[in-house]
């Protein structure tokens, strides 16, 4: 991680994340979302998914005046049971999206990752591969965000 206000920005990521269940209004209901540790998501049991693996990747840093814009790359996978039906993992992905984009299964909501802690931050997405699994086993699909914010050079 490359300083302290990427590992808030870590934190306040999987904080959205636990937020999608159906008590909050998504289709979805997540079970675990795994961040610290993380296990090899084919082993997981049924009864931990659906599951969230985050793995928080490179960073790369661009200089604009006297501070650096990064941009963070966060690897989600999200796994679910093997049984359960492309419309349902489609779903999933949505309400992921939601989630980050707008803390809302609905949209409703103004995006606050606009500035966090006074500095302007984007999160997007820039890749979704669906079903990686091509075996039996739990269904994984990945998405990967970019968590762009300034940083002064001397945070790192």
């Amino acid at each position: 991680m490359a300083d302290s206000r990427a590992a808030q920005l870590l934190e306040s990521f999987v904080d959205r994340l636990k937020t999608v269940t159906t008590a909050n209004g998504y289709n979805t209901n997540v079970i675990k979302v795994f961040n610290d540790e993380i296990p090899m998501g084919l082993d997981l049991e049924e009864y931990e998914l659906p599951a969230i693996l985050v793995i928080a990747g490179k960073t790369k840093y661009t200089r604009e005046t006297q501070w650096l814009v990064c941009d963070w790359f966060i690897e989600l996978q999200l796994i679910h049971r093997h049984d359960v039906p492309d419309r349902t993992m489609e779903n999933y992905v949505a309400d992921i999206a939601k989630a980050i984009a707008a803390n809302s299964p609905t949209i409703r909501r103004n995006d606050s990752w606009r500035v966090f802690n006074g500095k302007p931050t984007e999160v997007y997405l820039t890749e979704k591969d669906t079903d990686l699994n091509m075996i039996e086993g739990n269904r994984f699909y990945m998405m990967t965000y970019v968590i762009s914010y300034h940083a002064h050079p001397t945070d790192l």
